[in-house]
């Protein structure tokens, strides 16, 4: 009842005024067109209904270039937390690294006697922590010097197994490490801000589980029904439990113990193996289901080396890892492109060499209500670098997936033309200041909201409406 009260004047202003100034749906005709200094358009005050005046409002518009132009957000690059020794150290803890070392140790000799190298030991780290937490630089040396030694036939087939096993992601060998790694990057989504794909903005890239629904154990426990609990706490095989251990986690849940490190101890001790490791309790609340690919940028099929490194995995669609990029060389053997294009970089530049823009398809096309005739426009994706547009432009198709949610900026477009800032200025008057110019700007365009929550396609919007402004 507050927002309708609220809205109420709104309302009646916006019909009010919409009817003196023409800004309903029918856009009266005005003497003046004018562009304000900051790129809104708007008429003036006097109601002309002479129709005459259509075709040379619509010349005017016609000659508008209007451009969604680049906005604060790289789409996407990765952004690791300032201080990121202490989430490297706990991804380090993921593998048995003495173990690995070891067997590294050998297949760096064997590596050592056949490349051709004289920086070999500078490239190649003795210490193999150094690779999988390397910084994205030093991963492109390795990737490079690799895959050119690999070409020219000097590392064996033998050698390049050997590393595959031993840098084991999600090959045909044992212990692959693909089902941790994606769990540290999921519990660490947030500290990631993992939410969308980094290649395209078009797909939502979700961690899913209990803890985004609970708290703590202590409160799925408690407040989980008998049919949630039963979908979640199953045995290794992924099956349901017995029914009489069912009843034993019923017992303990209707007792309403209110300690959590009580409550699991007591959960834990339903089952004997449930006591190893960090316990049964702790399993089920890690039970996060990914939603997203890690994409390998530097591909493990050809540098295998680099398979587990912490800053070679992209968070992506399945429709940008599986389906367009694969395992395609991005950017060849080429340093300098190498490093430009990757998501993980810091010189990751797609912004500040991309302009994306509303084209017209035809000449002469009226701009007003663009939503209503789309067929007339398409998303365009400008740009002088060419080794952007060959490597991400074309690579993920990106002109082809926007231009299928083209409407989105269309809608953007209409809505910016609906509500110039002197009718925001004068709502925010009629509201008594009750709601200031910029909270009913993000009320109608929710710029902060999708900024803030992370949502797709968030740069395109962000460019529609800076760019209009």
């Amino acid at each position: 009842m507050y927002w309708l009260a609220m809205a109420f004047p709104i309302i009646i202003f916006s019909l009010m005024y919409g009817l003196r100034d023409g800004w309903l749906i029918d856009y009266n005709i005005y003497e003046d067109i004018v562009v304000n200094r900051e790129g809104c358009l708007y008429t003036g005050d006097s109601i002309l209904h002479n129709s005459n005046k259509l075709s040379f409002i619509i010349s005017k518009l016609n000659k508008r270039n209007i451009h969604i132009g680049t906005g604060e957000r790289q789409m996407r690059k990765v952004n690791y937390p300032a201080d990121i020794s202490k989430l490297l150290a706990g991804y380090l803890k993921l593998f048995p690294v003495k173990k690995m070392q070891k067997t590294w140790k050998s297949i760096r000799n064997d590596l050592k006697a056949v490349v051709s190298n004289p920086n070999f030991d500078t490239v190649y780290p003795n210490d193999i922590k150094d690779i999988l937490v390397a910084d994205y630089p030093k991963l492109v040396d390795i990737y490079i010097d690799y895959c050119r030694n690999r070409n020219n036939r000097r590392i064996s087939d033998d050698i390049d197994v050997k590393l595959k096993e031993l840098f084991n992601y999600s090959g045909d060998f044992q212990g692959k490490f693909q089902p941790t790694i994606a769990e540290f990057f999921m519990q660490h989504a947030d500290e990631l801000n993992i939410h969308v794909c980094h290649y395209c903005e078009l797909s939502y890239v979700n961690a899913y589980g209990l803890k985004n629904k609970y708290k703590s154990f202590h409160e799925f426990l408690n407040n989980a029904d008998d049919r949630e609990i039963r979908r979640l706490i199953r045995g290794s095989d992924g099956k349901e439990l017995s029914e009489s251990t069912y009843r034993k986690i019923f017992a303990i849940r209707d007792e309403a113990i209110l300690n959590e490190k009580r409550l699991r101890s007591m959960f834990d001790s339903i089952h004997p193996t449930w006591k190893q490791g960090k316990g049964k309790s702790e399993d089920v609340m890690n039970k996060l289901h990914n939603h997203f690919d890690l994409d390998h940028f530097l591909p493990k099929s050809k540098c295998p080396i680099v398979g587990l490194s912490f800053k070679n995995f992209v968070p992506s669609c399945s429709v940008c890892n599986e389906k367009l990029k694969r395992d395609d060389m991005l950017g060849n053997l080429n340093r300098d492109y190498l490093l430009r294009l990757s998501p993980t970089s810091n010189l990751y530049d797609f912004d500040e060499n991309v302009k994306i823009s509303i084209e017209d398809v035809n000449d002469n096309v009226n701009h007003l209500r663009m939503q209503e005739h789309p067929s007339d426009f398409r998303i365009s994706f400008d740009t002088d670098d060419e080794l952007i547009r060959t490597e991400i432009i074309d690579e993920f198709y990106l002109e082809e997936r926007y231009n299928y949610h083209k409407c989105e900026a269309l809608r953007l477009h209409d809505l910016m033309l609906d509500y110039p800032d002197v009718k925001i200025e004068s709502m925010s008057k009629a509201l008594g200041d009750s709601r200031t110019v910029e909270q009913i700007k993000e009320d109608l365009f929710g710029l902060d909201f999708s900024k803030d929550n992370n949502r797709c396609m968030d740069k395109m919007r962000r460019d529609v409406l800076s760019n209009m402004k």
